[in-house]
């Protein structure tokens, strides 16, 4: 099979989820045996990567510098990128990473169109909480003006969704009429902590909370919090974390902790997982709707719940073990790439038939 494969993230551009996402599937629809021609943009002049799998071709689109509106120039010239890769040898199927076409015009292909879609812009705005004017600064962002419109276009034009939790689904239903049938769901891959954690500070000697991640925005007033509680000498920011640092952060913690209300399928969670570390969640990450009755790291999102889980599981070494033992069951039974890959490439076989009949 030869599957066109657009991303915006690929590496070395990295920005998240999606990007791991990406070379994830992509690398191992290659080991496979399928041919991967892989569209992404070439960012600040980043190198080219070699990738080590002989079916997995990258085509890398130049971007003028001199120009804003990154995604615009991709999209703009997207089209005719795949039309020609396909000169030399026609796609099965063109699947797309998150909103990375616009759709304005018909389909790319006659082949048969497939997206992930990680969450919905309705629900990043939301979280996000933006106004008008920061909505119009931010042009080449998702939570842009036009995004929302140019999200029900590729709603519209593709014949298979692939999601990564129920929760996402359900919104894409309502939010966009799209039925149930066409919707695939494939799973991958803090002022409520802070707040919780105050608490355990008195209950617990030596305890450290360790804030990883990117400002987003929110650091300082998170600061501010934390110094309110008078806890500034108990915490640790490290930043965004990749590669080894990252590993080595999964792996380090007694307890990892994610307090999330917007993450619909929290990468970071299976990872932490994977390392044998115990992990808990709020029932507002769209991580519980799969996990529910399988593991017992989900708590509902109040902070004495969540200090108390924390403190059961610090204060009992044998339950600490317990806990890592079953997230890593968990991730090697449900959530290995290569389960996730057969199923996505089952969809594609689908989808292929489907377009013959």
């Amino acid at each position: 099979m030869r599957i066109a494969f657009v991303t915006f993230e690929y590496p070395p551009f990295i920005m998240g989820g999606a990007e791991i996402y990406a070379t994830n599937i992509t690398r191992e629809l290659a080991k496979l045996g399928h041919q991967v021609i892989v569209f992404t943009p070439q960012i600040n002049d980043l190198e080219e990567k070699k990738d080590e799998f002989n079916n997995l071709e990258i085509e890398r689109m130049r971007m003028n510098k001199r120009l804003p509106f990154k995604a615009l120039q991709f999209w703009l010239h997207l089209s005719s990128a795949v039309k020609k890769a396909g000169n030399k040898s026609s796609s099965d199927i063109i699947h797309f990473n998150g909103i990375s076409y616009w759709f304005f015009k018909n389909k790319i292909l006659k082949a048969p169109h497939v997206i992930t879609v990680h969450h919905l812009v309705k629900d990043a705005l939301k979280n996000n909480n933006m106004s008008l004017i920061c909505r119009f600064q931010d042009i080449s962002g998702e939570n842009n003006l036009f995004m929302s419109f140019i999200e029900k276009m590729c709603m519209k034009f593709e014949d298979m969704v692939i999601t990564v939790s129920n929760f996402t689904k359900n919104q894409i239903i309502k939010t966009y009429n799209v039925t149930s049938a066409k919707i695939e769901v494939i799973h991958n891959g803090i002022d409520l902590l802070v707040d919780a954690f105050s608490d355990l500070v008195n209950e617990l000697d030596g305890v450290v909370l360790i804030i990883a991640g990117q400002d987003d925005g929110f650091l300082v007033m998170l600061k501010e919090r934390i110094a309110d509680l008078k806890i500034t000498d108990k915490n640790l920011f490290t930043g965004p974390l990749y590669a080894q640092d990252k590993l080595e952060a999964y792996i380090a913690p007694d307890v990892y902790v994610l307090p999330s209300i917007y993450e619909t399928f929290p990468v970071t969670v299976l990872e932490t997982c994977a390392c044998g570390t115990p992990v808990f969640f709020t029932d507002h990450c769209g991580f519980a709707d799969f996990v529910d009755g399988k593991i017992d790291h989900m708590v509902e999102y109040d902070k004495v719940l969540l200090g108390d889980a924390i403190f059961k599981v610090l204060s009992d070494g044998e339950l600490m073990r317990n806990f890592g033992e079953r997230g890593r069951k968990l991730v090697g039974g449900y959530f290995s790439w290569d389960t996730t890959i057969k199923t996505i490439e089952g969809l594609y076989g689908d989808c292929i038939r489907d377009a013959v009949k």
